[in-house]
């Protein structure tokens, strides 16, 4: 998966973008930019100073030239980044190109839990796919079983399960000192809005909707890795 990396002299540089993109979510891609497809997930990180975040993003062709579409809540911790106090320090007073990579997965851990054979064995390939080691288990109480002797970097956890609920469990390990930083992913047949604030009212850091492909699933895993300081790139 490619990585794009914007970096900016001044935080008012990421503002004025943002507030002229605010309407459609998305910005233009670099100048200069190649190997890029319509439809093609990224990772998109921002640098200003010695801050950075790290967001999910959708390559989108409008005949206008290639752009980056971002969802509602990756567009949002993009403008809260954006609104915090400025560095102390900073680089030059010029903006620096932006430049791609290639992210590597190498080293980082992923706990699939779904109560579905099938969902939870194409979750796994997926991910395997992708580079990522994998445990996949069936249930709450078989997941908390593998938490508490296997280090893991990121869950991905159905919200139906047998027995305790994927509500639960993300309650439960957000309320663990040991794995209240581990992120949590929600995939769910279901994307009601009020679904989605109990998800993450739970502890929940992002929140996907089935079925989905390998590249975004990918890309969401490796922004969430990125924004909590964990492995993977």
């Amino acid at each position: 998966m490619k990585d794009i990396l914007f970096q900016f002299a001044y935080i008012e540089e990421l503002q004025d973008m943002l507030s002229a993109e605010a309407d459609e979510r998305e910005i233009d891609l670099p100048f200069g930019s190649e190997g890029f497809l319509d439809g093609q997930w990224v990772l998109a990180t921002f640098i200003i100073g010695d801050r950075s975040t790290s967001v999910a993003g959708c390559i989108m062709d409008r005949g206008i030239g290639l752009q980056l579409a971002f969802s509602e809540r990756d567009w949002t911790t993009l403008t809260d980044f954006s609104e915090l106090s400025p560095p102390q320090s900073g680089p030059p007073s010029v903006r620096c190109p932006p430049i791609t990579e290639t992210v590597s997965t190498e080293g980082t851990h992923v706990l699939v839990v779904d109560g579905e054979f099938e969902t939870r064995t194409v979750t796994q390939q997926l991910l395997e796919g992708a580079g990522y080691a994998v445990t996949a288990v069936g249930s709450a109480e078989h997941a908390i079983e593998e938490l508490s002797h296997r280090d893991v970097d990121l869950v991905v956890c159905e919200r139906t399960l047998p027995g305790m609920s994927g509500l639960d469990f993300c309650r439960r390990m957000k309320q663990d000192c040991k794995l209240c930083s581990v992120p949590v992913v929600f995939l769910t047949t279901h994307a009601a809005q009020h679904r989605v604030a109990e998800a993450f009212q739970c502890g929940a850091d992002e929140y996907m909707t089935k079925p989905f492909r390998e590249p975004e699933l990918s890309a969401r895993v490796i922004s969430l890795l990125r924004r909590s300081n964990r492995r993977a790139g």
